[in-house]
């Protein structure tokens, strides 16, 4: 696991097979104008081929629409990314592959060991999965973003926090035992890995 400030004046190298962390990327400002678009979504199970799959996700989620008051929203979080990409993962081309997620893990809520990206679109084209930290830690309890490398890493969960990684890499959401977790997730992809 890399573990960067926003200063990415170090040398390049190429990072495959390890998330990248970059700790408070998002303002307080830009947490609470999150907090209130999604505000009014509504929340339902993820599902899985269009299936609920209850025994791999319980938690709740919603996609974030893309419109005017959102797109702000699209254009920071697409802006950091390629700035990582170009610096450590050098995936190319990439872009926008799917709507934000946002997700709720409410007590008892996790998701199981899995990856990011399958053999249909538009996951087929899914490169680098994000995953962005929007409650404070200690607004809940468990919860944490592992992965599964070489060893077990347990991400951040400073608020604000970006974690970048490439879709191939497992990792799961340990169940939150109190308190809620919420986070965002996007996909940026391109031309297949396959």
């Amino acid at each position: 696991m890399i573990i960067i400030d926003k200063d990415l004046s170090n040398e390049p190298i190429t990072l495959l097979t390890s998330p990248v962390v970059v700790e408070g990327v998002l303002t307080q400002g830009e947490i609470e104008r999150i907090d209130e678009i999604t505000s009014t979504l509504p929340l339902s199970a993820p599902t899985y081929d269009g299936e609920e799959r209850l025994d791999i996700a319980n938690y709740k989620t919603t996609w974030i629409p893309y419109t005017d008051a959102t797109a702000w929203l699209y254009g920071r979080v697409y802006d950091i990314v390629c700035m990582y990409n170009e610096e450590y993962f050098r995936f190319d081309p990439i872009d926008m592959v799917e709507r934000i997620a946002y997700n709720v893990y409410e007590e008892g809520a996790g998701l199981d060991w899995h990856i990011d990206l399958a053999s249909s679109p538009p996951c087929s084209t899914r490169k680098l999965a994000v995953t962005i930290q929007l409650s404070e830690s200690d607004d809940y309890r468990e919860g944490f973003l592992e992965f599964e490398i070489d060893q077990r890493y347990t991400m951040p969960r400073t608020v604000g926090t970006f974690i970048i990684y490439p879709t191939f890499l497992w990792h799961r959401i340990t169940p939150v035992t109190k308190g809620t977790r919420k986070s965002l997730t996007f996909w940026v992809g391109g031309t297949s890995f396959i």
